[in-house]
């Protein structure tokens, strides 16, 4: 028989299983491979690690290499590419490196072409540019052919800028995200910015978080209903359909974090159709699609996870992957 409480307790969306342990400090970022059996981790202690996930229970790091020339630097962002296989991506300090997974001795090619520390880096869908925003505010984009610098987005940022995603739709805009509290989407071609809004909510009590865009996601190229999300220190999520020019229409999921939204990401296995967020509530929550008529995003289910969370990302297979402020990354399966 099962009690009226265990009744109403929703089941986890969630079931851990395995963990990959090797570096020093908390993992900031991850990303997987377009393989569906490695995943790479980059942390504070300045290392970057390629991990082999074929067998759960004997999970191991493949390959790793220190990038940081200092103590003091971190591997802050990290993107696989999906269309050349062994060429990795990544951030620290204020250079951008690129990595082949065959000779990871040394980096292919270390760019600095930012003028601050980089904080988030994202290839376009066709994989013809990097963009690579930092610390003053800049996005900086790199031609892929040509690893050289292309254009170079300012100006309208007044703070540190933490996040930036390309249109799943418009191959030539992006959306960036900043700690002044907005987001701007750009043709990044152009150089023109077509649309920024504020994200502090107008209805807000006293006293609340700001604002700030911790991280945006967008849904795969391939998704039959394309979505952009962004992650707000206030607990709340921001969330748009890049379809039409011009002006977009922001909707809010609020009260299903009570801290700071650290993270929202698209799982790869479902196409769009489930977001997650992952927050300085240690909560890890799904939500599933607006349904026919509907707008809103639905949460699902939810679980505490054990620590802050720095970092979310998937797999082809629907592992679901966490960084932490702990050395560790945990690998669930969503239920």
């Amino acid at each position: 028989l099962t009690s009226m409480a265990e009744a109403a307790t929703p089941p986890s969306p969630f079931v851990r299983t395995g963990q990959c342990e090797g570096h020093t400090g908390d993992v900031l970022c991850l990303d997987s491979g377009c393989e569906g059996t490695q995943l790479v981790s980059g942390g504070e202690d300045g290392v970057l690690r390629v991990w082999d996930l074929r067998a759960r229970e004997r999970i191991h790091c493949a390959n790793h290499v220190r990038l940081a020339n200092t103590d003091e630097d971190a591997v802050t962002s990290v993107c696989w590419s999906k269309k050349n296989t062994h060429f990795i991506w990544a951030s620290v300090s204020n250079r951008v490196v690129l990595l082949d997974t065959r000779s990871m001795a040394a980096p292919v090619v270390v760019l600095e072409v930012n003028s601050d520390e980089v904080n988030h880096i994202a290839l376009n869908p066709s994989e013809t540019h990097l963009a690579s925003a930092d610390d003053s505010g800049e996005i900086r984009i790199i031609d892929v052919s040509t690893r050289s610098l292309f254009k170079t987005l300012r100006k309208q940022h007044k703070n540190i800028c933490s996040a930036v995603q390309f249109s799943p739709t418009h191959p030539d805009e992006l959306f960036s995200g900043s700690l002044d509290c907005s987001i701007v989407r750009w043709n990044y071609k152009t150089l023109k910015c077509i649309h920024r809004i504020d994200t502090q909510d107008p209805e807000a009590s006293a006293g609340i978080n700001p604002a700030m865009v911790h991280n945006i996601a967008c849904t795969p190229p391939t998704s039959p209903s394309p979505c952009v999300a962004a992650a707000l220190g206030d607990g709340s999520i921001l969330y748009t359909t890049p379809r039409a020019r011009g002006g977009l229409q922001w909707c809010r999921i609020a009260g299903t974090h009570s801290y700071s939204v650290s993270q929202v990401h698209f799982p790869l296995s479902t196409n769009g159709s489930v977001l997650l967020s992952g927050g300085n509530d240690r909560k890890l929550i799904v939500h599933t699609a607006p349904s026919a008529g509907s707008q809103d995003w639905a949460p699902r289910g939810s679980i505490e996870h054990s620590s802050k969370i720095h970092w979310l990302s998937s797999l082809t297979d629907g592992t679901i992957a966490v960084a932490d402020c702990s050395p560790v990354v945990s690998l669930y399966r969503m239920v």
